[in-house]
């Protein structure tokens, strides 16, 4: 029952849990079109069980049909709007298509239900991202090596730039990585991505910046797009939907830097000659003491004001890491945002809410 499959809360009835068990075994075992058919077949038996359409959308989105998955969440919701586990699917269905303000709504409806009444699904063991840190680094300074060949100005940056200051390596939690370049040289960056064998990842539909990539061996790499802001001195970067001028844009703000040029690791390629000015910008002038539920998306101490879409990234993130037990991290998030909404009921209840788990679980 530990499953994100499977809710206490959808039903007592025994042939409707029996099924969303047999349906979680064919997932698990990359059955998805015998899973289909079993789901269908429950939606059809089951008319009024919207745990049906919700396990339909999920397996679209494995499929990467993400039309179909909205719609289904739409109908989940539509069926039980007090269903925690659809609101929160359709509300990051509505951020990848870049619907903003839908999305919004739909995680607060979201959260409102979870800090009602608490669904609390684990991932099973085994089912977390694995991070290989020696690899990905090799991968890293490949990447920056080729980069600086074919004339693009790319070096690590934040949280990959931070472990390689402070640790001398990658963060071992961490599960990407983070690449900086000039915003202008993003189609040369790119093309160098492809022609190395990274696969383009899909993010938030209107994201042009960063720009992510995957690769088999390697993982996840951000490349994270700068600019200069000629009129303040300053340069930045972020999370951009459509443009940094773009009302939803999360933008950060970061002092003029250098770059040199010479060996990191035995590749010749560009780095931040100060990394300092960089990491003091994100993480504040303590940044040399580990913060083990610090979220730079979220909490980066260089945010030009609160946009939509890091309220956005902020709601997905406390909701997901709430359900899934990480309440430490979760009050973190949920802290954060009250500095920025501070007199908004909701957030202000979610924050006291985890405090107290927080304090219950330390004395158990």
């Amino acid at each position: 029952m530990s499953s994100e499959f499977i809710e206490q809360s959808i039903s007592e009835d025994s042939t409707v849990v029996a099924l969303c068990v047999q349906a979680e075994h064919l997932v698990r075992t990359q059955q998805l079109l015998p899973a289909e058919r079993l789901l269908q077949e429950a939606a059809r038996r089951f008319p009024r069980q919207a745990v049906f359409i919700r396990l339909l959308a999920k397996l679209a989105l494995l499929q990467k049909r993400q039309a179909q998955a909205l719609g289904l969440f739409q109908r989940a919701v539509a069926m039980s709007p007090g269903y925690l586990q659809a609101q929160s699917g359709l509300a990051q269905c509505l951020l990848a298509e870049g619907r903003l303000p839908e999305a919004r709504e739909h995680f607060r409806v979201a959260l409102g239900l979870m800090l009602a009444a608490p669904v609390y699904t684990p991932k099973p063991a085994g089912d977390e991202i694995r991070f290989d840190a020696v690899a990905a680094e090799r991968g890293l300074w490949r990447v920056l090596s080729v980069m600086a060949k074919n004339g693009v100005h790319a070096f690590a940056t934040s949280g990959t730039l931070l472990g390689l200051t402070r640790e001398g390596a990658l963060l071992p939690f961490d599960k990407d990585m983070d690449i900086g370049l000039p915003f202008a040289e993003m189609p040369k960056a790119i093309a160098v991505m492809q022609a190395l064998g990274w696969k383009p990842l899909n993010t938030v539909k209107g994201l042009v910046n960063p720009v992510a990539f995957s690769h088999p061996q390697y993982g996840v790499i951000d490349l994270c797009g700068f600019s200069l802001e000629a009129e303040k001195q300053q340069m930045v970067s972020g999370f951009w939907f459509e443009s940094r001028e773009h009302p939803w844009s999360r933008v950060t703000e970061f002092p003029r830097f250098k770059l040199n040029y010479n060996e990191q690791a035995g590749y010749p390629c560009w780095h931040v000659a100060e990394p300092g000015l960089l990491l003091e910008a994100l993480y504040g002038a303590d940044w040399v003491t580990p913060q083990p539920d610090f979220d730079t998306v979220i909490a980066a101490c260089n945010l030009r004001g609160f946009a939509l879409l890091t309220e956005c990234f902020v709601y997905a993130r406390i909701l997901s890491n709430w359900q899934q037990g990480r309440v430490p991290k979760a009050h973190f998030l949920a802290r954060t945002v009250q500095q920025y909404l501070s007199g908004d009921a909701l957030m202000n209840n979610i924050e006291r809410a985890l405090h107290e788990k927080s304090l219950t679980d330390d004395l158990k």
